[in-house]
């Protein structure tokens, strides 16, 4: 069973089960972003707002293990505090549709991420960041493949990871 995300430019993003090889594996997810650069306070931290959001998970999810989910990122943000260290958070909400009506639940995302290597050609900047994804306070993803694209003023984040037992 395969699982195809619908984006739109809503910032909904909606996950379909189809025949065919699997995309992600049991547990997994893949988030994709796009930023745009807002400064924050002073010189203290830079804030890059969510233009666009993309969430898929893999079968027998913990936050949607039918993978009949629609998400969407409220409020979304990266924030850079410190060199090396961003922050991503926001608040998901996750919709499913059955025969009682449409359903959501809200989550807080919380992902701590720090740079470990970074790559400049052609003055496009990627970062290869680690660390982990947690949504409200039960659930958490250890991020085992992930990028942060600087191309002038728009960024593009990836993230891909295994939910932790």
């Amino acid at each position: 069973m395969r699982n195809q995300s619908i984006p739109s430019t809503d910032n909904k993003v909606y996950v379909i089960p189809e025949n065919g090889s699997q995309l992600l594996k049991e547990k997994e997810f893949s988030m994709t972003t796009t930023l745009s650069e807002n400064k924050g306070l002073g010189n203290f931290s830079t804030t890059y707002p969510v233009e666009s959001f993309e969430f898929m998970i893999g079968p027998k999810s913990t936050i949607c293990p039918e993978n009949n989910c629609e998400f969407e990122i409220e409020d979304g943000s990266l924030w850079s505090f410190n060199a090396g260290e961003y922050t991503f958070g926001g608040v998901m909400k996750i919709s499913t549709q059955d025969e009682d009506g449409k359903k959501s639940k809200f989550m807080d995302v919380d992902a701590d991420l720090k740079v470990g290597e970074i790559l400049e050609k052609n003055g496009i900047k990627t970062e290869k960041l680690g660390g982990y994804l947690d949504l409200w306070t039960s659930i958490s993803y250890r991020i085992i493949n992930s990028s942060l694209i600087t191309d002038e003023d728009k960024l593009s984040l990836s993230l891909k990871g295994s939910e932790v037992k």
